[in-house]
C-alpha cells in the first residue's frame, strides 16, 4: 500500500515539475522576446518623445561620412562599393517620402546612399538601447531593406520590411533591455542590378536609458520561478517519506 501511495506521490512530483519546468521556460522565452530585441513599428508619440533626433542641418548635396549631435556621433560606411552619403530634402532633391502615421513627415531631410551600394553600416560612438531611422530604395517597385542591430560583432536581432521604392518609407527602429546596440547595418535585398541603386535613410532617432522590462514579463518569470520552487518542495518532501519508509521496513 505504501509502494502504491509513494508512486503516485512521486508522480505527482513529475507532473508538476513537468508544468512548471514549461511555465520557466514560457517565461524565459518571453523574457528573451521582449527584453532583448523589440521592434517599433511606426513613429508614434511614446517613440518620438523618448528618443533624441539627430537632425541633418548640412547643406544640400553635402557628402557626409558622419552625422553627430554633439552626444551620439553615427559613422557611416558603404559596400560592396564606398559612394557618398549625400545630404538631399524631399522634394528638392528627392522626389517624394512615406507618410504619417508610416513616418514623421512627407518632407524630411534624407541621407542619400549613392548607386553602387546596397549597404549602409552605421558605428554609434555611444550603446543605444533604442535606434531607429527611416528608409526607402531609390529603385521604383517594392524591395526589402533589412535592418540588422548589432553589439559588436553580436547579432540582437534584425528588422525585415517590404518597402516602396517612390513615396514608401517606413520605419526601422528597435528597442533592448539588456543588450544595448552598437552597429546597425542597413541593406537592400533586391536582384541585381536593382540592389546597387542606392536608397536613402532620415529620422536618426537614439536613447540610451535602459528601459525597465514590461510587468507582464516579470510576472510570467515569477510564476515560472514559483512553481520550480514548488517542485524542489516536493522532492525534499518526497524523499523524507521515501527514507521514513525504508526505516520502518528495516526494524525488527
Amino acid at each position: 500500500m505504501f509502494e502504491q501511495t509513494s508512486y503516485r506521490r512521486r508522480a505527482g512530483a513529475r507532473g508538476w515539475a513537468k508544468v512548471s519546468l514549461t511555465l520557466l521556460l514560457v517565461a524565459s522565452a518571453g523574457v528573451a522576446a521582449r527584453a532583448d530585441f523589440l521592434t517599433i513599428p511606426q513613429p508614434d508619440s511614446t517613440y518620438l518623445s523618448t528618443t533624441t533626433k539627430i537632425n541633418i542641418t548640412q547643406k544640400e548635396l553635402t557628402s557626409l561620412s558622419s552625422l553627430s549631435d554633439g552626444t551620439m556621433t553615427l559613422s557611416f560606411s558603404t559596400s560592396p562599393f564606398s559612394v557618398a552619403v549625400q545630404v538631399r530634402t524631399v522634394p528638392t532633391n528627392w522626389g517624394a517620402w512615406g507618410s504619417p502615421p508610416n513616418t514623421e513627415s512627407n518632407t524630411p531631410r534624407v541621407l542619400f546612399v549613392n548607386p553602387g551600394a546596397s549597404t549602409l553600416t552605421i558605428n554609434l560612438s555611444q550603446p543605444a538601447y533604442v535606434f531607429g531611422a527611416e528608409a526607402q530604395p531609390n529603385a521604383y517597385g517594392p524591395y526589402n531593406i533589412v535592418a540588422s542591430f548589432y553589439n559588436g560583432t553580436n547579432l540582437v536581432g534584425s528588422i525585415t520590411r517590404s518597402v516602396y521604392g517612390g513615396n514608401g518609407a517606413l520605419l526601422f527602429a528597435a528597442q533592448t533591455t539588456t543588450t544595448p546596440f552598437t552597429r546597425v547595418v542597413f541593406q537592400v535585398s533586391a536582384p541585381y542590378p536593382d540592389n546597387l541603386y542606392g536608397f536613402a535613410i532620415a529620422q536618426f532617432r537614439y536613447s540610451r536609458t535602459q528601459p525597465v522590462p514590461e510587468p507582464a514579463t516579470m510576472l510570467l518569470l515569477g510564476v515560472g520561478l514559483t512553481g520550480a520552487a514548488s517542485v524542489a518542495r516536493r522532492r525534499r518532501a518526497t524523499r523524507l517519506i521515501n527514507t521514513t519508509s525504508g526505516a520502518e521496513r528495516s526494524t525488527p
